[in-house]
């Protein structure tokens, strides 16, 4: 018997070095012996090297058993100075888990060869880096010594796993010892021994549970590998319960020798692990948020993402991908950890590790360019299996209005300016049209003064520009009037456009707040603006009323034409607003390039006083002479419309200025 071993020992060992295509041949011909390369179990890459295929630095998911009790294989005496250790010796097990493929890898950790500071190769008894022959030196100690190859004859190699730990070993997997020298990889119930510390058998096979297999005689890839498929089924098929996360389960390892004379067999004694260790989970979940919504173009609107961790488990690779919107400029990515890489379509945020409970948050600012709904989606992956997917994506519509419009307006500017909150008189706003701002775009349902709504409205040209102008009225005793204090206040008419979206002006008024408006309480109010504004005319003689009650449009008021050196106008918005001025005077025109007096009308009319202390002045540009001739002193920052049949001097004059207030204009 042993010459005949000695033979097939020797056929297997010229078998062993043929070339590598022949030896792939032969590979493919072993029935459930195959090579596990290139496939991914999370983040076990398998090659066919243990300590590759499951690196301690991998992270969640998997799981080594080493340092615990083992028995050793005996050498014999004779051999030791020969063999230090055989390729039966075990020191551990890697165990990973894929839960997509519902695959656990196993592979059987051995020990350095002692030689070449390589791997000992499975099943090499003599541990001359080919399970396949026999040392010469060995056969010349004991001529009896056999190393099949491939774990063939009675050699065998597996890992018994208590599923339940009950401290019953339930299922063995591996290559069982058979009466052939070329056997199967096999999944197969545990026949626990008598002894205690004696590894169980192979029992009754379990098909439909082996996965790949990988045993190769090459030193570059010594270790013996497998999977178990179907393993959550196996589960509940041998231990009649489904496999929680929580579940303990101890795992061993066996190589016996038996055939090869001298070799005892090597344990690796059970070892207990929770399936958390080789199938951890987490469960991530991201929110995004966006401030303000509406946001105007040009401002700045601002996301934060926040990522949370709620699992059991610390994710230590957590990534965030988001997808910034078109028509935004991307000012900054702030995240509380980790980097940031920008995209061509966005951005992607390795965060690092979030620990079990953990979050972290990233900022991002942006500058929308163009109105209309902009959608931005952020999704969070993480290096482990995630429970809940459903959460691992959030998206926010922001709604991108057009920059708010600042229409140039007056309020009651035959008035003086003067409005009255406590009488039902009516209260005219004009809104003037410009270069860039359409009146006929106004949503009239949406226009508000200080809360106020309109009670009518009319559209005509009131400037001389050609643009439309339009005026919305409203009434005094609008209950929203009620906060508006006495005196002098500032008014607000907001509202939306077809174009701009929204537009808000504001303008200064001299509230009167009184109930009866007789010409007579109309004239104390007005001559209350002309005091406020010789008060501010004592600072600066040249300012005009519309410095004291429109200060803002005043500001961008004065414009120098350079070839004449003169005045050019009131400048409200982008185009010249003209005010209807006095003859003679250079302060209002509609073009640097023409500074010449525009009326905007035949006449004008300024407030009934301006802080001179001197009767209204009454003036027609065509009947300057007249007026003077009638014993009417005349001053030239003050003037009133008046109809060419009235008696310039005459109480009907007085009457028309009492009756037509309304046409009183900004000019002084």
């Amino acid at each position: 018997m042993p010459l005949v071993r000695n033979i097939l020992g020797a056929i297997r060992s010229a078998w062993s070095n043929r070339s590598k295509a022949a030896k792939r041949s032969r590979r493919h011909m072993l029935n459930g012996v195959d090579q596990l390369d290139h496939r991914q179990l999370l983040t076990a890459s398998f090659t066919g090297n243990v300590i590759n295929d499951f690196p301690i630095a991998s992270g969640p998911g998997v799981k080594f058993l080493t340092g615990g009790a083992t028995i050793q294989p005996n050498i014999p005496p004779a051999l030791s100075s020969l063999i230090s250790v055989t390729g039966f010796n075990q020191e551990g097990i890697a165990l990973s888990y894929d839960p997509v493929s519902d695959q656990l890898a196993v592979g059987i950790i051995q020990p350095d060869n002692g030689k070449t500071g390589q791997i000992v190769i499975a099943g090499d008894a003599d541990n001359n880096l080919n399970s396949a022959t026999v040392d010469p030196a060995v056969l010349a100690i004991i001529p009896t010594f056999s190393d099949i190859a491939d774990l063939g004859g009675t050699e065998e190699m597996g890992v018994f796993l208590d599923l339940n730990n009950d401290g019953t070993p339930d299922i063995i997997a591996g290559i069982a010892g058979q009466p052939t020298s070329t056997k199967d990889f096999q999944v197969a119930t545990a026949i626990a021994a008598p002894n205690p510390i004696s590894p169980p058998q192979f029992g009754t096979p379990l098909p439909g549970f082996e996965g790949n297999f990988y045993l190769v005689n090459n030193p570059a890839h010594p270790a013996m590998e497998f999977t178990i498929k179907n393993f959550s089924t196996l589960f509940q098929q041998v231990i009649g319960t489904p496999l929680t996360p929580n579940q303990v389960m101890t795992a061993g390892a066996v190589g016996r020798a038996a055939a090869d004379s001298g070799i005892s067999e090597g344990v690796y004694f059970a070892q207990p692990f929770n399936w958390q260790d080789v199938n951890p989970a987490t469960d991530l979940s991201i929110t995004k948020t966006d401030v303000p919504d509406p946001v105007t173009v040009g401002n700045s609107l601002v996301y934060s993402i926040f990522v949370k961790n709620t699992g059991t488990f610390a994710d230590n690779f957590v990534t965030v991908t988001d997808a910034i919107p078109a028509g935004v400029n991307v000012l900054s990515i702030t995240p509380s950890q980790g980097t940031v890489t920008t995209t061509p379509t966005g951005f992607t945020a390795n965060m690092g590790a979030i620990a079990a409970g953990g979050s972290a948050a990233i900022t991002i600012v942006v500058q929308p360019t163009t109105p209309g709904i902009i959608t931005n989606t952020a999704t969070v992956t993480g290096s482990i299996r995630d429970t809940d997917p459903t959460n691992n994506s959030s998206f926010v519509n922001t709604t991108v209005i057009a920059a708010e419009a600042c229409p140039p307006i007056l309020v009651n500017p035959h008035h003086s300016g003067v409005i009255n909150t406590r009488h039902r008189t009516l209260i005219r706003v004009n809104v003037f049209g410009t270069a860039d701002f359409n009146v006929n775009d106004i949503i009239s349902s949406s226009v508000k003064l200080s809360g106020a709504t309109p009670v009518g409205e009319f559209t005509q040209k009131i400037n001389g520009d050609p643009y439309l102008d339009r005026t919305y009225l409203f009434a005094g005793n609008d209950p929203a009037f009620a906060t508006l204090p006495a005196g002098f206040t500032t008014v607000t008419l907001t509202g939306n456009t077809t174009s701009h979206g929204a537009f808000a002006s504001q303008a200064n008024v001299y509230n009167v707040n009184q109930g009866e408006y007789t010409p007579e309480v109309a004239r104390k109010y007005e001559n209350a603006v002309g005091t406020a504004a010789k008060t501010a005319r004592l600072n600066n003689p040249k300012l005009r009323l519309i410095n004291v009650l429109y200060p803002e449009a005043a500001a961008a008021a004065t414009r120098v034409n350079h070839a004449s050196g003169a005045q050019s106008g009131v400048q409200l918005g982008s185009s010249t607003v003209r005010i209807p001025g006095v003859a003679g005077q250079r302060h209002v025109v509609t073009q640097v390039q023409q500074p010449t007096v525009q009326m905007g009308s035949s006449s004008v009319r300024i407030p009934i006083s301006n802080g001179f202390n001197s009767p209204v002045v009454i003036q027609n540009a065509s009947r300057t002479g007249s007026a003077t001739k009638a014993g009417v002193r005349l001053n030239p920052t003050k003037t009133v419309k008046v109809q060419g049949n009235l008696n310039a001097a005459g109480s009907r004059v007085r009457a028309n200025i009492a009756n037509s207030i309304n046409d009183f204009a900004m000019s002084s």
